[in-house]
């Protein structure tokens, strides 16, 4: 692309990766997310988090980022709540979800 002045723009991301790898996930994706809430449905704490990022997005997919940053960084009631083990199984799973998307499109 050029700018108006002649110079050259790059512009880079993940469109220009997933132009040449399709396959490859974007930050608000679907990760699985069906399975996911079916396998934390009976946690209460990780259940109610995950419905909350559904919710917040289009098609009920999940902001990768935004969700692993609200579970590994927790918040203060979490602890309160006795929330903590629930959340770190459910970070563990969703990233483990993202590696396996990674993975994938290596392939």
């Amino acid at each position: 692309m050029s700018a108006s002045d002649g110079r050259t723009v790059f512009v880079l991301g993940a469109g220009v990766t997933r132009a040449f790898f399709p396959s490859t996930p974007l930050m608000t994706d679907d990760y699985e997310v069906e399975t996911l809430a079916e396998k934390f449905k009976g946690f209460r704490h990780a259940s109610r988090i995950l419905d909350w990022e559904r919710n917040r997005e289009l098609k009920g997919y999940i902001n990768i980022e935004r969700l692993m940053t609200r579970l590994d960084g927790r918040m203060p009631y979490d602890f309160d709540q006795g929330a903590d083990e629930e959340l770190g199984m459910l970070v563990t799973e969703v990233k483990k979800r993202f590696i396996r998307r990674i993975e994938g499109t290596k392939k």
